[in-house]
């Protein structure tokens, strides 16, 4: 479950999303499930659940030549911890990160996937 909040009044989307992630913390706290905040989001998945777990089911399904994991949020960081071969993990924007690389916008994202692809 995910609640964004991108096109909310910026300081009132940030008030209500740290007391909503609170909020859930408290009645979930004896649940197996995690509140994230992330970028303009607040999330809740089981404990089990997240962007790398998903990541590696797929790969799990079939062979790939190369991998390519790019994000601009907190919750994509499940994604960049994975050691796979052949896997480039992008952080788009700033903030600290597991990404081996970084990008600083989409824009720029997609310049480089453009180029890459020609």
């Amino acid at each position: 479950l995910v609640w964004h909040y991108r096109q909310a009044d910026p300081e009132f989307g940030i008030q209500k999303a740290m007391e909503l992630a609170e909020e859930l913390s408290t009645i979930a706290a004896n649940d197996p499930v995690q509140i994230r905040h992330g970028r303009k989001i607040v999330e809740v998945t089981a404990s089990h659940v997240n962007k790398g777990s998903a990541v590696t089911r797929l790969l799990s399904e079939r062979p790939y030549d190369l991998i390519v994991a790019a994000g601009d949020d907190t919750t994509d960081e499940s994604m960049f911890r994975l050691d796979l071969q052949n896997f480039i993990s992008i952080r788009v924007g700033d903030g600290e990160t597991q990404a081996r690389y970084r990008l600083p916008t989409p824009a720029a994202l997609r310049g480089f996937l453009a180029r890459a692809l020609t």
